[in-house]
């Protein structure tokens, strides 16, 4: 349990964009919370044409 408590330095997010209507998902990125990862999302999208919407 104590391991739960201590700072993660390692931490992983997983970066995803959904269809708005539907909900499907288009693309996934799993890795730190940073711009490189909200790039390489992006490079992802990039087959579609899209609207950036965020919550």
């Amino acid at each position: 349990m104590s391991e739960l408590c201590r700072k993660q330095k390692n931490q992983r997010w997983t970066w995803y964009a959904a269809e708005r209507s539907c909900g499907i998902i288009l693309a996934w990125h799993n890795g730190r919370r940073t711009d490189e990862s909200c790039r390489r999302l992006m490079e992802k999208l990039s087959v579609f044409s899209y609207k950036i919407l965020s919550y």
